[in-house]
C-alpha cells in the first residue's frame, strides 16, 4: 500500500487537514494514486504522519464529500473511480490557487443518498431493452409525467408533461428559444444578471436591453418604455443580487407580457425550492393566464452539476411552432439518466433529498451570518438577500476599492468575487464594495475557516 508524504507546514495559519487534504486531492488527481486504489487507512496514515486521527479523519471526510475518494465497509478507503483527470490537474484549473472558493455556483453533494440511487441505477440501467433505442423526440413521456408531477408537488406549477420539453442543459434550450423567437426578438434582461445566459441570448448582436436592478429588482414601469419583447427572470433568489420578486410586482410583470402577443417571459427557476423564510410566492407560470411565461429549471441545480437534465415548459403557440421549425430535434439527455430521475420522482426519494440539502443550507447561510454579524468587522458591513439560495450579498465599508479587497482576500487562498463582476454594465444602485458570497460548495467546517480567513484579511482595510 503507497503511503503520503506531504510536507506539512505545521506553523502555518491553514489548518494541517486543509493542507492534508490538498496534498491528496492532487496525488489522486494527477494518478498518484489510480482509480479504485486504496489509500492508507486514517489510523496508519496519523501514526505515519505524527499527527492525530482527528486530523486524518477529517482530510478524508473532504475527500470524500469531493468524490475523490470512497469507503467500503470492512475495507477501507479507495481513490473513486472516476478521479484520475491528467487534463485537469491543478497546474491548469484556474481556482488551484485558492484554498476556499466562495462560488455562486458551489453545491453540496455530500447528503446524497449514494446507497439507494445506486440501487435505482443498477436496478434500471438494462432492465429495460427499451431505453437503449432512440426514445421520444422531446424526452421519454414517462419522465416528462413525472416532471409534471413533481412540479406540481414542489412549486404549485400545473402543466401537461406534452409542453414540456427536455435537453442536455439549460444553455442549450436557450439557444433553441432564441431561434424559435426569431431574429426580431430583442431580450430583457436584469442587470446584473446571470452572465452566461445573457451572453448566449445577446449573441454580440445588440439584441438585449438592460434593467438596472437594486436589491428590491427593477420598477416594471421601465418595461412599458421598452421595446423588449422576451424578458429573462429569476424571481426567487435572483442570480447574483438574491431578491425575490413580490407578488404584486410580479402581476405587474405579467401584465406587460399580457398586453401584447409578441411579448414573453422566460422564468427561471433555478433557486425555487431552496427558499427558507418567505412565504410560497406563486411563480409567475402559475400566474399566467396568457401563455406568456416559458418556464425553465435543470436538475443540475436540483441534485448535482454533472446531471444534465434540463427541461422547459412550452405554451401551446410556441409548442407548435418549435414542432415545425424543430423536426428533426433529438433529445441528447441519456434514456437512462432520465429512467433514473423518473424512479428518483417516483419513489419520494428526490423530494425527501430537496428537503435535507435545503436544511443543509439554510444551516450553512445561518453560520455564515451569524459568524459575520458577530465578527471584529460587524459594524462595517452590510448582509442582503439572505432568505434562500446557495448565497447572499456582503457589502463592507473600506477606504479600498473592491479590486484590492478581493485581491487581500486572494492572499489568504481565498476567492470571492465583487458583484460588479457580475455587472454587464455600470450599475450604481449598490454599495461599491459589495461582494457575492457563496457557501453552497463549502463544507461547515471550510466555510467558518474560510470566512475566518477573510474576516482576517479584510481587518485592517
Amino acid at each position: 500500500m503507497k503511503l503520503f508524504f506531504p510536507d506539512l507546514d505545521r506553523k502555518s495559519s491553514v489548518p494541517l487537514y486543509i493542507q492534508l487534504y490538498e496534498y491528496i486531492r492532487r496525488e489522486i488527481e494527477s494518478g498518484g494514486f489510480k482509480p479504485c486504489e486504496r489509500t492508507p487507512s486514517s489510523r496508519s496514515l496519523a501514526k505515519h504522519l505524527n499527527l492525530s486521527k482527528n486530523t486524518v479523519d477529517s482530510a478524508y471526510h473532504l475527500l470524500k464529500t469531493d468524490n475523490l475518494i470512497i469507503s467500503a465497509e470492512r475495507s477501507g478507503f479507495f481513490a473513486a473511480p472516476d478521479s484520475f483527470h491528467p487534463k485537469y490537474t491543478t497546474e491548469t484549473d484556474p481556482n488551484a490557487a485558492y484554498l476556499y472558493n466562495f462560488s455562486i455556483h458551489g453545491t453540496d453533494i455530500s447528503r446524497i443518498p449514494y446507497n439507494k440511487w445506486n440501487k435505482a441505477v443498477s436496478e434500471l440501467c438494462f432492465a429495460d431493452p427499451l431505453l437503449l433505442d432512440h426514445g421520444s423526440r422531446t424526452g421519454d413521456f414517462s419522465f416528462r409525467t413525472a416532471i409534471s408531477e413533481f412540479l406540481r408537488e414542489t412549486s404549485g406549477i400545473s402543466c401537461s408533461p406534452h409542453n414540456i420539453v427536455l435537453g442536455a442543459g439549460l444553455e442549450y434550450l436557450l439557444q433553441i428559444l432564441d431561434r424559435l423567437l426569431g431574429r426580431e426578438n430583442i431580450w430583457g434582461f436584469e442587470n446584473p444578471g446571470y452572465l452566461n445566459h445573457y451572453e448566449i441570448l445577446n449573441n454580440g448582436a445588440g439584441s438585449a436591453r438592460l434593467l438596472d436592478i437594486a436589491s428590491d429588482g427593477f420598477n416594471p414601469s421601465e418595461l412599458e418604455s421598452s421595446d423588449i419583447k422576451t424578458l429573462y427572470l429569476i424571481p426567487e433568489h435572483q442570480i447574483p443580487t438574491g431578491r425575490f420578486i413580490p407578488l404584486g410586482r410580479r402581476r405587474e410583470i405579467l401584465h406587460w407580457a399580457g398586453s401584447s402577443s409578441e411579448r414573453y417571459i422566460i422564468e427561471n427557476g433555478c433557486d425555487a425550492l431552496l427558499k427558507y423564510e418567505k412565504e410560497n410566492i406563486p411563480s409567475l407560470f402559475s400566474l399566467d393566464k396568457s401563455g406568456s411565461v416559458i418556464y425553465i429549471n435543470s436538475f443540475s441545480r436540483i441534485i448535482a452539476p454533472s446531471v444534465r437534465l434540463a427541461f422547459m415548459i412550452l405554451p401551446d403557440e410556441l409548442l407548435e411552432r418549435f414542432k415545425t421549425q424543430n423536426r428533426f430535434y433529438r433529445c441528447l439527455v441519456s434514456r437512462h439518466d432520465q429512467a433514473v430521475v423518473t424512479e428518483l420522482i417516483k419513489s419520494g426519494l428526490l423530494t425527501s433529498y430537496i428537503s435535507t440539502v435545503r436544511n443543509l443550507y439554510k444551516e450553512k447561510r445561518e453560520l455564515a451570518v451569524s459568524f459575520l454579524q458577530n465578527s471584529p468587522i460587524a459594524s462595517r458591513i452590510k448582509i442582503f438577500n439572505s432568505d434562500g439560495g446557495t448565497h447572499f450579498l456582503l457589502s463592507i465599508s473600506s477606504a479600498l476599492s473592491a479590486e484590492k479587497l478581493r485581491e487581500k482576500a486572494a492572499e489568504k487562498k481565498i476567492k470571492i468575487l465583487p458583484l460588479r463582476h457580475y455587472m454587464i454594465k455600470e450599475n450604481c444602485l449598490f454599495p461599491e464594495n459589495t461582494f457575492v458570497l457563496g457557501f453552497g460548495g463549502l463544507s461547515k467546517t471550510r466555510l467558518a475557516d474560510a470566512l475566518g480567513l477573510l474576516i482576517e484579511a479584510w481587518s485592517d482595510c
